[in-house]
């Protein structure tokens, strides 16, 4: 990360340093050498709190480099303590957690106004304003488009909390969003929203303890989606007395979705 501060003192009539930018040393802090000083330079011992981006506070000290003159009875370097600024420079872009995104709505329960999910991005650089959430392009059915201006799912642009607009009488609905931060570095994912009914869903039991497979979802979904060639996506985990129970549905190469019969079909040929 490029850090740029200014810091302006005097040690012993030498002015130390003037605004700079400068890579960041972990190791050794910040070392500069100020024109014109005859060898004078200053290193800057820091200390971090919170971050590695954060300097609340430095140790500036001074030294004869030269060693031109020696004088037993005085220091060859000198100290001053100061208040450090650091402005980060908005050079990272923010990133998904995840490329694509996959919900599961259970037909007739999803009413105006009700959440079905959040999208969330991180950003390595300090937003002040945070980061924008949207959705890019019409909302697509399997049958048809909607336009934004009328989509029956919108988001938050503060949160990324996708939230339902009308009632989804549609299977599946599928989208890109993009998350912006503050000098227009762009991320992009895809999310697919899938509308099912109970009988529609697959339960799936394994011998293991419930919080051990909700620790390991996501390789419960790579696990079932290379045994079939399949999407799986997992709805709802259960804890029963011996075993945990994984609700979870299926979608083809197109995010449309498979049935019970065929998806464990699938299964038991892998």
């Amino acid at each position: 990360m490029r850090l740029r501060y200014a810091y302006y003192g005097r040690l012993h009539g030498m002015r130390l340093a003037s605004a700079t930018t400068l890579e960041q040393d972990h190791r050794r802090g910040l070392r500069f050498r100020e024109k014109g000083t005859n060898g004078i330079c200053a290193g800057v011992r820091t200390t971090r709190e919170g971050g590695p981006s954060k300097y609340p506070s430095i140790q500036v000290i001074a030294y004869d480099c030269q060693l031109a003159c020696i004088d037993p009875h005085q220091s060859q370097n000198a100290t001053i303590t100061g208040v450090l600024t650091v402005n980060d420079v908005n050079d990272n872009f923010p990133r998904f957690s995840e490329k694509a995104y996959y919900f599961t709505v259970i037909q007739g329960q999803a009413s105006p106004g009700s959440h079905l999910g959040r999208v969330s991005a991180t950003d390595f650089d300090v937003e002040t304003n945070g980061l924008n959430y949207s959705i890019s392009g019409a909302i697509r059915a399997p049958k048809q488009s909607f336009p934004l201006s009328n989509a029956p799912i919108s988001i938050e642009a503060g949160t990324g909390r996708l939230t339902v607009n009308e009632p989804l009488r549609e299977p599946s609905y599928s989208f890109t969003v993009v998350v912006t931060d503050g000098v227009g570095h762009v991320d992009s994912a895809a999310v697919v929203i899938s509308v099912i009914t109970y009988s529609q869903q697959t339960e799936l039991l394994f011998d293991a303890p419930f919080d051990f497979i909700n620790k390991n979802e996501k390789n419960v979904v790579k696990l079932l989606s290379n045994a079939t060639s399949l999407t799986a996506v997992v709805d709802r985990l259960r804890q029963n007395a011996n075993f945990t129970s994984v609700l979870a549905h299926f979608l083809d190469a197109h995010g449309n979705f498979m049935d019970v019969d065929n998806a464990l079909r699938f299964v038991l040929l892998g």
